[in-house]
């Protein structure tokens, strides 16, 4: 039991789209070292979000979840971090 495959694959798809908007809006702060520091580590610090609180049973998943949350804690999470890449798509 799962998700279709294509729904599977444009899910994937956009959650690297918010990771590299936000790297790029890191890069695009600074001319010195701190680029580099918001360029990786905003995108690894929202990825270990994303797959840290999951729900139960997520079918997009392998079924177990490391830290279970329910799911509008999940929903909260995921709007919260399209909300930060759109924001910036926006201000670059």
């Amino acid at each position: 039991m799962g998700s279709h495959p294509i729904n599977l694959l444009v899910r994937f798809l956009l959650e690297i789209a918010a990771l590299l908007s936000v790297g790029t809006w890191g890069w695009k702060q600074n001319d010195n070292w701190l680029r580099f520091a918001l360029a990786i580590g905003l995108p690894i610090i929202l990825a270990i979000i994303w797959g840290t609180f999951s729900v139960p049973n997520d079918p997009s998943r392998s079924g177990s979840a490391p830290i279970v949350t329910p799911g509008i804690i999940r929903l909260i999470i995921e709007l919260g971090v399209f909300a930060l890449a759109t924001w910036s798509l926006y201000d670059m």
